[in-house]
């Protein structure tokens, strides 16, 4: 019990959360204050988004480039031009979780707000230095990915990406045969390796198709093949089949991904 209770706090330490990274008294403007007052302020802190907040310290929006008024008066107040309800997160929010609504929506700033109130904010720099962070850390404690996938080894075989093992206890379900959460399990973190190790970024995935085909048993032996099968800047998708020792097909999945560079 003790030595489950320490994995586990060991596995809580890895997890980097927003209030980890976040910038505490950030700046910011008042919604009453003028459009003159933000530019001043771009050149001043060489930042160009900044959260908006009303005379209770509560957010009420975010101004970015976009929003100044290419003909307006810089006496134009902030209340008018600013994009109302903008996308927040929490102290207690992961910073993969940031990463990924930051690499689908395109956004560089995240106000970091608690019941209501701003507190903080976290930017895309900030995320992946965060990031790159955590890729730097040796494993401190094995999650149920890690015990699983260390029985696998890699090697490519006629020019693609193969992963071989067994079929392990664990990986069973009530019926004695493979679960297939496990199995959809090594199909996509199978790919997330591939792509990482290809492209030198962090992997998003955004959605994964998996179909199974046939059922295992214990100590049969799985073949896994990983094929890139579409490539663009920030994304790609990815083909996961998945053999038995008879080389028939016992799965396949269909993976896209969004990549945040390191």
């Amino acid at each position: 019990m003790i030595n489950k209770a320490i994995s586990e706090n060991l596995i809580k330490k890895e997890i980097v959360l927003v209030e980890d990274i976040m910038q505490i008294n950030p700046s910011y403007l008042n919604v009453k204050d003028t459009v003159l007052k933000w530019k001043q302020m771009m050149k001043e802190f060489k930042h160009d988004r900044y959260p908006v907040v009303d005379d209770e310290n509560k957010l009420v929006g975010i101004v970015a480039p976009k929003d100044l008024p290419s003909h307006g008066s810089d006496n134009e107040v902030i209340g008018r031009v600013m994009s109302k309800e903008p996308i927040t997160v929490t102290p207690k929010t992961t910073v993969a979780y940031a990463a990924h609504i930051m690499g689908w929506d395109g956004i560089e700033l995240f106000p970091v707000v608690k019941g209501k109130k701003l507190i903080g904010v976290i930017t895309r720099k900030d995320v992946i230095k965060a990031l790159q962070y955590m890729a730097r850390q040796p494993q401190l404690a094995e999650t149920l990915e890690d015990s699983i996938l260390k029985k696998f080894e890699f090697q490519v075989k006629d020019g693609r990406n193969c992963f071989t093992g067994r079929i392990t206890a664990e990986m069973l379900d009530s019926m004695g045969t493979g679960s297939w959460g496990t199995l959809n399990m090594l199909l996509s973190t199978m790919a997330i390796v591939i792509l990482r190790q290809k492209n030198n970024a962090n992997i998003l995935v955004d959605n994964i198709n998996t179909y199974f085909m046939k059922p295992v048993q214990i100590d049969n032996e799985i073949t896994i093949y990983v094929d890139v099968i579409g490539k663009g800047i920030n994304y790609c998708k990815v083909e996961v089949s998945m053999l038995n020792d008879k080389k028939d097909i016992v799965g396949k999945s269909i993976l896209s991904a969004k990549m945040i560079r390191r």
